[in-house]
């Protein structure tokens, strides 16, 4: 255990030299520090070795790799499925207009387009009444909280 703490406490001395040296800002070299003064001032109560330590570092570096394949995985689905339908809105375009001409499909982008305006209208509309009604239910749930304070409005004013 004293040989650990030895490690530390040199790492320590190394890594302040060394945050010095490279002009570390001073939040990352105080963080850094104040970890190493806690692992050396607490290494007897968690009794490490560095075995133990050497595993838990192996072990932290796995899962934040799976973490980040996880993370570029997700980001392909997501990009891949926004292309195809970026794609298939380019293609239905191409073969609206060539199978109906300009004006007609002009018309038929304005009907969508209202079509859409339409439904965000509806949609802003419901939200603001959910909100609202969010909004009342916590009024209400205040209200019949108040009186068990054992204080009413009058009081507190």
């Amino acid at each position: 255990m004293d040989t650990l703490q030895a490690y530390i406490s040199r790492f320590q001395s190394i890594y302040t030299t060394t945050s010095s040296l490279y002009a570390l800002p001073a939040q990352i070299a105080r963080a850094g520090n104040s970890m190493l003064g806690f692992l050396t001032s607490h290494a007897r109560d968690f009794d490490l070795n560095l075995t133990s330590l050497a595993l838990l570092l192996v072990i932290l570096f796995m899962s934040l790799k799976i973490l980040d394949m996880l993370r570029r995985a997700v980001m392909y689905w997501v990009r891949m499925a926004f292309r195809m339908v970026f794609w298939t809105v380019v293609v239905s375009v191409v073969i609206l207009i060539w199978t109906h001409g300009v004006e007609d499909t002009l018309r038929v982008l304005g009907e969508i387009g209202g079509f859409l305006q339409g439904l965000a209208a509806v949609l802003v509309e419901q939200f603001g009444v959910a909100v609202s009604a969010a909004e009342q239910q916590q009024q209400r749930q205040y209200q019949q909280r108040t009186p068990q304070m054992g204080y009413s409005r009058q009081q507190r004013q």
